[in-house]
């Protein structure tokens, strides 16, 4: 399995994130931040199925785009898999004809069709593109997906926006076979406050997480780290976890087993 973690933006750093896609095999997109902006065009191409972990902008943002720059007669109708709560919030406030046009209206007025929308069930695996992909409930102001992801025996774990729950962190330990984890890591231990008021994961969360896994520890690489609290982020990390954890890369193509 191989994961494209895209850029957000030539002004974030590349081990910041402000906006979150990546993708899986050139096929399977995990959220939308930038998939229709920062994506090569080729790349764009490739995917034909996206999911989204909820419906925040950060997230969701260049969806649009990516629908609009897709030539429907040479490609695959994507298909967006979420949470059906955040599938109603892009149809009500985003595809609603003020924000962008609505594309249920157009599909039933013209037929065409631009996308398929698909209600994710938590613990349900989806199977596409020989990739078996399971979300998994996380803990946020809204609903929110995590995803394992299942290519043959390598498992990847995708875990963004959410405040430490011992629900997910159980799931995720029980999982076989488990190679890595991209786990967030927002705010620095002194916006602890802001952390749980947003439902974010601070550097001591990650420590609680890493201290309370029983077994081998799989790769942790941090992300959804604020470009602006970086700095404070990664040495608080470092300070208590060092060799146990990875900052992300953006722009890089990483590979597992």
């Amino acid at each position: 399995m191989h994961v494209d973690v895209i850029r957000s933006g030539d002004a974030v750093p590349k081990d910041g994130q402000l906006l979150s896609t990546c993708i899986i095999n050139e096929q399977i997109a995990i959220d939308a931040g930038v998939l229709g902006t920062m994506a090569p065009a080729t790349l764009q191409n490739s995917v034909s199925e996206i999911f989204l972990s909820h419906c925040h902008m950060d997230h969701v943002a260049a969806l649009p785009f990516f629908l609009e720059q897709r030539d429907l007669t040479l490609h695959a109708i994507p298909t967006i898999h979420a949470h059906a709560s955040c599938n109603e919030s892009l149809r009500k406030h985003f595809f609603n004809d003020a924000i962008w046009p609505d594309l249920g209206r157009i599909e039933r007025e013209e037929g065409l069709q631009f996308c398929r929308f698909v209600d994710l069930v938590t613990e349900t695996t989806i199977s596409c593109r020989e990739i078996q992909i399971t979300p998994l409930a996380l803990s946020h102001t809204v609903p929110t997906f995590g995803f394992i992801v299942r290519e043959s025996s390598t498992v990847v774990a995708f875990i963004s926006d959410t405040e430490y729950s011992q629900f997910w962190v159980e799931t995720l330990n029980c999982a076989p076979h488990l190679s890595a984890v991209f786990l967030e890591c927002t705010f620095p231990n002194r916006l602890q406050w802001l952390a749980e008021k947003s439902k974010h994961m601070t550097p001591r969360d990650t420590v609680r997480f890493i201290e309370q896994w029983e077994g081998d520890l799989p790769r942790i690489i941090i992300n959804h780290s604020k470009p602006n609290l970086l700095t404070e982020v990664r040495h608080e990390l470092e300070t208590s976890l060092a060799g146990s954890f990875e900052m992300i890369t953006t722009g890089q193509r990483y590979h597992f087993d």
